[in-house]
């Protein structure tokens, strides 16, 4: 039995963490990191999860669509830096982060995003691949790549400036500078800001799913089309770039003194 069918016959379907949730209603799949200790960062486990789901989801003709959310007060600070410290990305091609990247560019049906708190990283980087964002008011979206010796990925280099134009994408990508709910929307990063993104979502959600399936694949399908091979091209240079960075004493040294003040607090 699959993880889908294991979240339709008991409601919910925790990885053995408990760090995601996966929860099948009606004809959506709800994904929620679970880490409020440490902001939702996603570590490689759940990677590992997020992907598999992801793909049953594709061949499931009565999933329609698939929502991204968090707990607590963060939808997600990124990834676990504690992971990236101690993984080997020898082959980055064969790491769970990448199977999740590819798998999400290239997943058919909708997407939708409920965002509420800080978006940090993947948190931010994740939205430009949803169809549909909803967020609260309090949200900031930051991408601090480069104060970690690293660069952009998940193809952000390329959909961030054509999404909110390169002066913008300069300021969050070579800057660090946050953007708050009103300048998200402004930007076109977020459709709408509400005070319960979730509930919004799965509104959406229930729109979709009256929605003939093969008409919203198609659609999707031709939206993205002149996207694609650029996308992919993006990314490939983005993740070897980033693998190489991660070797870096820059990289470990920032990395490290971040992960002790952490631990102070």
């Amino acid at each position: 039995m699959n993880v889908l069918q294991l979240s339709s016959a008991y409601g919910a379907q925790m990885t053995n963490n408990s760090d995601l949730i996966v929860e099948r209603k009606k004809r959506h799949i709800l994904l929620t990191f679970n880490r409020p200790e440490c902001k939702n960062a996603i570590n490689l486990t759940m990677y590992e999860t997020l992907t598999k789901v992801l793909r049953e989801a594709s061949t499931d003709d009565e999933i329609v669509c698939v929502i991204f959310a968090g707990t607590g007060d963060c939808f997600s600070a990124g990834n676990d830096i504690n992971d990236f410290l101690e993984a080997s990305f020898e082959d980055p091609t064969a790491s769970a982060v990448w199977a999740f990247l590819q798998t999400v560019a290239a997943f058919e049906k909708p997407l939708i995003a409920a965002v509420h708190g800080t978006a940090v990283g993947i948190g931010t980087t994740l939205l430009l691949h949803c169809d549909f964002v909803y967020a609260s008011p309090q949200i900031h979206c930051l991408l601090p790549f480069i104060d970690l010796a690293l660069c952009p990925e998940f193809g952000a280099s390329l959909l961030l400036p054509q999404l909110i134009g390169r002066a913008k994408a300069n300021e969050m990508l070579m800057l660090g500078q946050a953007i708050n709910s009103v300048e998200a929307q402004d930007l076109g990063l977020v459709n709408a800001i509400c005070d319960d993104p979730l509930a919004k979502a799965i509104e959406v959600s229930d729109s979709l799913t009256n929605k003939p399936l093969k008409a919203l694949i198609n659609t999707k399908r031709l939206l993205k089309k002149t996207q694609q091979a650029p996308l992919q091209s993006a990314m490939e240079e983005e993740l070897s770039i980033f693998a190489q960075s991660l070797q870096t004493e820059e990289f470990r040294q920032i990395a490290q003194a971040f992960l002790s003040a952490k631990n102070k607090k």
